[in-house]
Formats: structure tokens, sequence, C-alpha cells
């Protein structure tokens, strides 16, 4: 199937797949040899596989394989020997009962934001016009890693304010293949390449010629110039280098009050893929939002009564009736009045 190239559907798989497959097949022939018969691959045997790789210890970080990347891997044998069961090399799927799903954790401690100031450091450090367009895309429009190769001149629809992407990832599902863009947070930065590409002042380039040029699609090892501009910055690297990107610019979209469905249709997924992978709440929430309350209750005149037995606060102005039967049942104070205390250091009356 690696060979081939080609999905369980026949469709010809994307570079992302075949490098899953590829990993898939290595640590295979690691741990079962690469002579050993695919019928001697039994289900027990998978199960001592999957043990495997419980047990690998990443050499950068020095840490045991987390579970979401060993699951990806099953998954993968499980396509694998999928299409052996179809041409009748194998009676049965060995790696059938083996769990492959990918793990929800909603404290995922990979899960990181790239603020805006920090990303205004990046553009900041970024060598030239393309690795500015580069880390925008990645951090200001939400594209995958290898996503940037995709766009040529004519993809960039000035006039409509919006840029097509084409994903690999994404291209086998039907109307997917295909997304538009917002041109807004991106469009000085395309802009800035176009002047890079005609240094003599040109008003035009060839429709069909890629927008990065720096480095080819087959090029993924990104990492480690960009880890360069990271220092660059002052920065220090954050746990998923680019896909934390992406995620910090989901995540800005959705707190900017744009509706889930069309935020995951300019990233390029799903909402279920949104919230199980994307979404997270951090500190900046909290802060915002006590932000705002804060504000909103410095501007909402309110005054204070004292009536009721044991010195209860009683709420007197806005909504006067249903506040008050709280208040009375309750013995809560107003919020002005726990601010004030809260600064005077005084313990708070009520409960």
């Amino acid at each position: 199937q690696i060979t081939d190239g080609k999905t369980l559907k026949g469709k010809p798989a994307s570079l992302s797949t075949l490098r899953k497959w590829t990993t898939a097949r290595n640590h295979l022939e690691t741990f079962f040899g690469s002579s050993v018969a695919i019928t001697g691959i039994t289900p027990l045997r998978a199960q001592e596989f999957r043990q495997y790789l419980e047990s690998v210890v990443i050499k950068t970080t020095g840490k045991p394989m987390r579970e979401n990347a060993w699951r990806k891997i099953i998954s993968s044998c499980k396509v694998l020997f999928t299409k052996a069961v179809r041409l009748e090399e194998i009676a049965r799927n060995p790696f059938e009962h083996e769990a492959s799903s990918y793990v929800v954790d909603a404290e995922d401690e990979r899960a990181f934001r790239v603020t805006p100031e920090m990303t205004s450091k990046l553009l900041s450090a970024a060598p030239d016009a393309q690795w500015r367009l580069m880390i925008a895309l990645w951090r200001l429009a939400g594209l995958r890693k290898m996503e940037i190769h995709s766009i040529r001149w004519k993809d960039v629809l000035w006039n409509k304010g919006r840029f097509r992407v084409r994903s690999s990832k994404t291209e086998h599902i039907e109307g997917r293949g295909v997304r538009y863009v917002p041109l807004g947070p991106v469009q000085q930065y395309f802009e800035d390449s176009f002047s890079a590409a005609t240094p003599d002042g040109g008003h035009s380039v060839p429709a069909d010629q890629p927008v990065i040029t720096r480095f080819s699609p087959s090029n993924v090892n990104l990492h480690k110039p960009f880890l360069k501009i990271i220092e660059a910055a002052g920065l220090q690297p954050w746990p998923k280098l680019i896909q934390n990107l992406r995620a910090s610019c989901e995540n800005d979209w959705l707190d900017s009050g744009m509706p889930a469905h069309v935020v995951a249709r300019w990233i390029g997924h799903t909402v279920k893929v949104q919230n199980d992978h994307y979404v997270k709440v951090d500190d900046h929430h909290f802060d915002r939002f006590n932000e705002q309350v804060a504000h909103q209750v410095a501007h909402k005149p309110c005054e204070t009564a004292r009536s009721g037995k044991n010195g209860e606060g009683v709420v007197v102005g806005l909504e006067q009736g249903k506040t008050n039967r709280a208040i009375k049942k309750h013995g809560f104070e107003t919020v002005p009045d726990a601010l004030e205390r809260s600064r005077t250091s005084t313990p708070i009356t009520g409960t």
C-alpha cells in the first residue's frame, strides 16, 4: 500500500499520510524484523507490538511516546493490514481490536497560546518577506504547516478579501479539498512578498507562480530555521511549533465572536474537531472576562441600603424587587460593597 501510494478507497494518498504509513512500517520492522511473514503477526503479537510502542522513549524528550502518538501508529497499522485482508493475504486484521482512536485531553500539556505580543516579535525577527508571510499564514490565517506551499498568486483574490487554500489532508473528502480564508489579517504580508517577487518595480507575476518559493513542498524540516527566528525574537520554543500557531489563530477568531461553524470552515476542519483538538481555555480567558465584568460593574448605577436581620445587605436600584428577594434570602452584599471590602482586607459580611 505504501508502494502504490493509494488509500483503501483507491485514491492517491497525501504526503502526510504516506509519512504516517512509513512511520508505522518502520516500527513494525523494528519490533518484528524485516523478514517476518505477514501471516505470522497474530492478534497476540499485535498486542505485544502495542505494548512495545507504549515503552518507546522519544530521543528528543527522553520521555515515553505519548498515548495519542502510539494510537496513531496503531491506526496506520489497521489500514495497512486491512489492505492485506482485502488482497486475501491474511484472513483477519490482527490489529482489529487494538485501541487507535484519538484520546481527547482537556489539559493537554502541549497546548500553548502564542500571544499577539509574541507574534509581533516573531514577525520583527523574521529575516525576509517570505518568512514573515509564512509566520503570518500560520498564526494569523490558521494554515497547516505545509498548506502554505499550495498558494499561487492567482489564489489571492484581492478584490474579494480572501485567498484560496488547497489541502492535501482533506482533498479526499468531497467539497473539502479547497477552502477560502480571510485576507485581511495577512494582506500586508502578501503585498510585501509581491513587492519582493518584483524587485524591478514590476506590477505582475505569473498567475501560477507559488507565493512561497523559499522552500519546496518536499522540505518538511522547517522547524530548524524557525527555531532560529524564535531565538532571535527572544522567545522560548513552545511544544508544537507550527500547530500551536494555528490553534492560537483559531482560538482568537472564536474569542472575537465569529460563529464556530464559520471559523471551522476557514481553518479547514469540522466543529467537532475544533472542540476536540483546538479549543482551549487558558488564563487569558479568565483575565478578559474578569476585566469585562469589572468594567460593567464600574459603570452600572447601584445603591446599597442596610435592612433586615443580622445586617443583611439589600440592593436598591435596577430590578429592585427580584434582587431584593434574593439578597434577603441569602444575605449577599452588593458587588461594589464586596470589592471595597476586599480592597481594605475587611471580611465580607454574609454567605
